[in-house]
């Protein structure tokens, strides 16, 4: 049978979704991609041209054509320091930014080369997978509308916290990892592939590819034959690179201006970080053996303990890349709640998790924590609260802390939502941030903030944030000694302890009490 008579059965027998895969390689997958995302979201057209000058004002030529110049690690160094010294984004954060940049970059065929160079079709994706969210759109279809999977918004959740900590892990290539280790990495390529062929191709109702269908394209396209390297990701974290992640978040301070169609945020970066801050969250995480090595499968996992990590990190990326009348140049210095918000934004109030992914721009993405009232250290516990307290209907984060010379600090506090908050954010969260990382969500409810201090009484009267019985979870402000007490009570069956990895389960009952307490107030924006 002539080859002619062959493909004329095979268009007529063979599905236009079938095709577009059989054909499917990594350069058609990427190209159409990055087609994708710029016609949906890579808007206004001026920051795609300001994004393309940065581009070409760094790159560096192999050529003497315009696809061939290439950012390599120093392009990317040249470009953070012009705008961010040393003291607020360090060498080790800069390695591990590009690092992570070039993994999405490459998206979704991150092959780990000796020379780590990528190009303009390449950078570009890397800003839209980051700055602008475009991470929460992959393994949607009909453009960027609806996902393909029955349960889209989980797996594109936990899919997108993999990717995250995978692009922050070292070379794969470098680590000695078992069969296990690999087949899981490898799987979670394939699982990013598949994510990515939906998107792509025909977009007929009801003719979606099969999974099976998806899974066998995908894997082709990720494997090893005598053309490609197969797709190759580490499959565990080093607490060092946890370490530096966090660090970064951390100081990452938000502005008031946006940008992107005020959508993407601007801000800057402290000139110091908060070791003790960084630790305990690295400990909660990865556990205290300064030199473990965590699981990129357990790591995605967090995304149930800190939600908002994932919008934090793209926020980060949007602060590197927003348009210089935007940046700030003054010095930022990490003030004692600076630090405390930055912390807090990474889980007290969880945001919705589908609002990145929505394409109407009128519902934000930042958490906002405004200074509630009067702040002042002097006078009782309760006198305080009642004075920052402004407005019934309002969330509110409270923390205290002890004073400045007090070692070792300790920071308790309590995210206590307004009684009309949806179910998503409407459970109190108490927290210890120092020197141990402890969450405790009280799912009964209880008196509003608002009430709670109002109806507190006298100044040195006893009294309760949260369960007022003390067998749940709560704080015990005691204005006449001057303390502040978290309280955790193991024989109540009404608050989650919310641990990492399996370390969530009840245990003891336990207090720490601050003695002397400092007061932060804040109004949940």
């Amino acid at each position: 049978m002539s080859s002619t008579m062959q493909n004329l059965i095979y268009n007529l027998t063979t599905s236009p979704e079938q095709r577009y895969l059989d054909a499917a390689t990594r350069e058609t997958v990427c190209t159409d991609l990055e087609k994708l995302l710029v016609e949906e979201k890579f808007h206004p057209w001026q920051e795609r041209e300001r994004l393309r000058a940065i581009f070409s004002k760094h790159a560096i030529a192999i050529g003497e054509k315009a696809e061939e110049r290439l950012w390599d690690e120093s392009s990317f160094r040249n470009f953070i320091r012009a705008t961010h010294p040393a003291s607020t984004i360090p060498e080790p954060h800069i390695q591990l930014l590009w690092r992570c940049f070039s993994f999405y970059a490459r998206h979704p065929f991150p092959i780990q080369f000796e020379e780590n160079t990528i190009t303009l079709s390449q950078f570009q994706r890397g800003v839209l997978l980051t700055a602008y969210q475009c991470d929460a759109y992959l393994g949607t279809r009909d453009g960027l509308q609806y996902y393909a999977r029955d349960d889209g918004v989980e797996h594109a959740r936990r899919a997108g916290f993999a990717r995250l900590f995978s692009s922050i892990a070292g070379s794969a290539v470098a680590t000695l990892e078992t069969q296990e280790q690999k087949a899981d990495a490898f799987g979670a390529a394939v699982e990013d592939c598949m994510d990515v062929l939906a998107m792509l191709g025909p977009q007929r109702i009801h003719h979606s590819p099969s999974t099976q269908t998806l899974k066998a394209a995908a894997q082709r396209l990720c494997g090893e034959d005598g053309m490609q390297h197969a797709v190759c990701r580490s499959s565990s974290v080093e607490r060092e690179q946890l370490s530096l992640l966090l660090d970064l978040l951390l100081r990452l301070r938000l502005g008031d201006k946006m940008w992107g169609l005020g959508a993407l945020s601007t801000g800057c970066f402290a000139d110091t970080g908060d070791a003790g801050m960084v630790k305990a969250l690295g400990d909660y995480l990865a556990g205290s053996d300064e030199g473990r090595k965590i699981t990129v499968k357990k790591m995605s996992q967090v995304e149930k303990q800190l939600p908002n990590l994932m919008l934090r990190f793209q926020q980060l990326w949007q602060v590197l890349f927003q348009p210089p009348q935007t940046q700030s140049t003054t010095t930022v210095e990490a003030t004692e709640d600076a630090g405390m918000s930055a912390a807090l934004s990474l889980f007290a109030p969880e945001i919705d998790p589908d609002i990145t992914r929505k394409s109407d721009r009128d519902r934000g993405t930042r958490l906002v924590l405004q200074e509630a009232g009067s702040q002042s250290q002097s006078g009782s516990i309760s006198r305080r609260l009642a004075q920052a307290l402004t407005n019934p209907e309002s969330s509110y984060v409270v923390v205290f802390s002890t004073g400045p010379n007090v070692t070792p600090r300790i920071v308790n506090g309590a995210y206590v939502p307004a009684p009309s908050s949806p179910p998503t954010v409407g459970t109190q969260t108490f927290f210890q941030l120092q020197p141990t990382f402890r969450q405790l969500r009280w799912r009964k409810g209880g008196t509003s903030l608002f009430d709670s201090i109002k109806a507190a009484g006298p100044d040195d009267a006893l009294h309760w944030i949260g369960d007022g019985t003390g067998l749940g979870a709560g704080l015990r402000v005691d204005s006449a000694a001057n303390t502040i007490t978290l309280s955790y009570s193991a024989e109540s069956s009404f608050v989650e302890v919310v641990g990492f990895g399996g370390e969530g389960e009840p245990g003891e009952s336990w207090e720490v009490t601050i003695h002397d307490p400092r007061l932060y107030f804040y109004i949940v924006k």
